[in-house]
Protein backbone atom coordinates (compact mmCIF):
# COMPACT_ATOMS: atom_id res chain seq x y z
CA UNK A 1 0.00 0.00 0.00
CA UNK A 2 1.24 3.12 -0.91
CA UNK A 3 1.83 5.16 1.96
CA UNK A 4 0.05 8.35 0.53
CA UNK A 5 -3.10 5.81 0.56
CA UNK A 6 -2.42 4.86 4.35
CA UNK A 7 -5.54 6.51 5.90
CA UNK A 8 -7.29 5.29 9.46
CA UNK A 9 -4.70 4.58 11.45
CA UNK A 10 -4.09 7.50 13.25
CA UNK A 11 -3.47 6.01 16.89
CA UNK A 12 -1.63 3.01 15.36
CA UNK A 13 0.60 6.62 13.68
CA UNK A 14 0.60 7.80 16.87
CA UNK A 15 1.25 5.29 18.87
CA UNK A 16 4.69 4.84 16.86
CA UNK A 17 5.75 8.44 16.39
CA UNK A 18 5.38 8.74 20.66
CA UNK A 19 7.95 5.74 20.59
CA UNK A 20 10.17 5.65 17.75
CA UNK A 21 10.04 9.46 17.74
CA UNK A 22 9.86 10.47 21.03
CA UNK A 23 12.61 12.37 22.42
CA UNK A 24 14.17 9.32 23.85
CA UNK A 25 13.12 6.63 21.56
CA UNK A 26 11.53 3.45 22.61
CA UNK A 27 11.33 0.07 20.92
CA UNK A 28 8.02 -1.25 19.48
CA UNK A 29 6.24 -4.52 18.52
CA UNK A 30 3.65 -4.14 16.00
CA UNK A 31 1.34 -7.09 17.04
CA UNK A 32 -1.31 -7.93 14.41
CA UNK A 33 -3.13 -10.71 12.46
CA UNK A 34 -1.61 -11.67 9.12
CA UNK A 35 -2.71 -8.77 6.44
CA UNK A 36 -3.61 -6.26 8.93
CA UNK A 37 -1.36 -4.00 8.00
CA UNK A 38 1.69 -4.36 10.20
CA UNK A 39 4.07 -4.35 6.86
CA UNK A 40 2.46 -1.34 5.47
CA UNK A 41 2.89 0.58 8.73
CA UNK A 42 6.50 -0.13 8.63
CA UNK A 43 6.23 1.03 5.31
CA UNK A 44 4.72 4.43 6.45
CA UNK A 45 7.11 5.30 8.51
CA UNK A 46 9.89 4.85 6.27
CA UNK A 47 8.24 6.57 3.73
CA UNK A 48 6.67 9.35 5.50
CA UNK A 49 9.58 9.56 8.19
CA UNK A 50 9.03 13.30 8.37
CA UNK A 51 5.46 12.82 10.17
CA UNK A 52 7.42 10.54 12.53
CA UNK A 53 10.78 12.17 13.35
CA UNK A 54 12.10 15.46 14.48
CA UNK A 55 14.44 16.79 12.08
CA UNK A 56 17.29 16.63 14.53
CA UNK A 57 16.61 13.21 14.88
CA UNK A 58 18.09 12.81 11.46
CA UNK A 59 16.97 9.01 10.78
CA UNK A 60 18.60 6.03 9.49
CA UNK A 61 15.98 3.77 8.52
CA UNK A 62 17.17 -0.07 7.64
CA UNK A 63 13.57 -2.11 6.64
CA UNK A 64 14.37 -5.88 6.55
CA UNK A 65 11.93 -8.37 5.29
CA UNK A 66 12.55 -11.56 7.68
CA UNK A 67 10.69 -13.59 4.86
CA UNK A 68 13.53 -13.09 2.83
CA UNK A 69 15.64 -15.65 2.65
CA UNK A 70 19.13 -13.80 2.69
CA UNK A 71 18.10 -12.26 6.17
CA UNK A 72 17.71 -16.34 7.71
CA UNK A 73 20.80 -15.86 9.43
CA UNK A 74 22.38 -13.21 12.12
CA UNK A 75 25.11 -12.98 9.03
CA UNK A 76 22.68 -12.05 6.68
CA UNK A 77 20.73 -9.18 8.52
CA UNK A 78 24.09 -8.02 9.68
CA UNK A 79 25.21 -7.46 6.26
CA UNK A 80 21.46 -6.10 5.77
CA UNK A 81 21.97 -3.84 8.14
CA UNK A 82 24.89 -2.63 6.93
CA UNK A 83 24.41 -2.18 3.28
CA UNK A 84 21.25 -0.25 4.79
CA UNK A 85 23.11 2.29 6.61
CA UNK A 86 25.29 2.62 3.64
CA UNK A 87 22.63 3.57 1.49
CA UNK A 88 21.85 6.73 4.04
CA UNK A 89 25.31 7.56 4.90
CA UNK A 90 27.03 6.89 0.92
CA UNK A 91 29.70 5.71 2.78
CA UNK A 92 30.56 1.78 4.53
CA UNK A 93 29.85 1.99 8.65
CA UNK A 94 32.19 -1.03 8.36
CA UNK A 95 33.34 -2.84 5.52
CA UNK A 96 31.93 -6.73 4.64
CA UNK A 97 34.89 -8.53 6.27
CA UNK A 98 34.09 -7.03 9.51
CA UNK A 99 30.29 -8.07 9.49
CA UNK A 100 31.31 -10.92 12.12
CA UNK A 101 34.01 -8.79 14.11
CA UNK A 102 31.44 -7.54 17.08
CA UNK A 103 33.70 -4.72 18.29
CA UNK A 104 34.07 -3.04 14.79
CA UNK A 105 29.86 -3.33 14.29
CA UNK A 106 29.75 -1.65 17.84
CA UNK A 107 32.03 0.75 17.43
CA UNK A 108 30.61 1.66 14.05
CA UNK A 109 27.34 1.70 15.60
CA UNK A 110 28.27 4.06 18.34
CA UNK A 111 30.19 6.70 15.43
CA UNK A 112 26.30 6.89 14.16
CA UNK A 113 25.27 7.88 17.45
CA UNK A 114 27.97 10.58 18.31
CA UNK A 115 27.28 11.66 14.68
CA UNK A 116 23.77 12.22 15.80
CA UNK A 117 21.69 9.57 14.06
CA UNK A 118 19.21 8.01 15.18
CA UNK A 119 19.58 3.97 13.71
CA UNK A 120 15.83 2.60 13.10
CA UNK A 121 15.82 -0.79 12.34
CA UNK A 122 12.12 -2.25 11.18
CA UNK A 123 12.30 -5.84 11.23
CA UNK A 124 9.08 -7.57 9.28
CA UNK A 125 7.56 -11.14 9.91
CA UNK A 126 9.69 -11.93 13.03
CA UNK A 127 8.33 -15.12 13.01
CA UNK A 128 10.65 -16.72 10.35
CA UNK A 129 13.16 -17.07 12.64
CA UNK A 130 11.66 -19.89 14.08
CA UNK A 131 12.87 -22.25 11.94
CA UNK A 132 16.70 -21.12 11.68
CA UNK A 133 16.49 -21.06 15.71
CA UNK A 134 19.87 -22.72 15.96
CA UNK A 135 21.42 -19.94 13.87
CA UNK A 136 20.03 -17.39 16.48
CA UNK A 137 21.87 -18.43 19.42
CA UNK A 138 22.63 -15.16 22.60
CA UNK A 139 21.49 -13.00 19.10
CA UNK A 140 18.67 -11.43 21.06
CA UNK A 141 20.50 -10.54 24.36
CA UNK A 142 23.66 -9.32 21.84
CA UNK A 143 20.24 -6.72 20.12
CA UNK A 144 18.78 -6.21 23.33
CA UNK A 145 22.08 -4.67 25.08
CA UNK A 146 22.59 -2.55 21.88
CA UNK A 147 19.45 -1.18 21.79
CA UNK A 148 19.53 -0.52 25.59
CA UNK A 149 22.82 1.28 24.92
CA UNK A 150 20.81 3.56 22.48
CA UNK A 151 23.00 1.91 19.56
CA UNK A 152 19.92 1.28 17.51
CA UNK A 153 16.02 1.38 18.04
CA UNK A 154 13.94 -1.96 16.89
CA UNK A 155 10.49 -1.95 15.31
CA UNK A 156 9.31 -5.33 15.50
CA UNK A 157 6.52 -6.57 13.09
CA UNK A 158 5.01 -9.72 14.26
CA UNK A 159 1.61 -12.14 14.52
CA UNK A 160 1.84 -12.17 18.59
CA UNK A 161 3.52 -10.25 21.38
CA UNK A 162 7.53 -10.53 21.12
CA UNK A 163 7.67 -12.77 24.61
CA UNK A 164 4.89 -15.05 22.95
CA UNK A 165 7.18 -15.55 19.93
CA UNK A 166 9.96 -16.32 21.66
CA UNK A 167 8.31 -18.49 24.36
CA UNK A 168 6.96 -20.82 21.58
CA UNK A 169 10.85 -21.20 19.23
CA UNK A 170 11.89 -22.15 22.53
CA UNK A 171 13.90 -18.63 23.25
CA UNK A 172 14.83 -17.78 26.95
CA UNK A 173 16.46 -14.48 26.49
CA UNK A 174 14.90 -10.98 28.14
CA UNK A 175 14.87 -9.97 24.56
CA UNK A 176 11.34 -8.84 24.51
CA UNK A 177 11.06 -6.86 27.90
CA UNK A 178 13.05 -3.69 26.46
CA UNK A 179 9.60 -3.39 23.80
CA UNK A 180 6.25 -1.78 24.01
CA UNK A 181 3.54 -3.65 22.02
CA UNK A 182 1.17 -1.70 19.86
CA UNK A 183 -1.77 -3.67 18.78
Amino acid sequence: MPSALFIGRRRAITDVKNRVGAISAQNINIVGHRRSGKSSLLRYVRECSEKIFQPEHNPIIVSLDLQRKKFHTPQGIIEGLRRGITKRLEREPWQYNDNEDPYEIDDALSEIKASFYRLIIMLDEFEKLGPHLEKFQDWGDDWRAKASEGLLTLMIASKRPLSEVYDNIGLTSPFSNIFSTTI
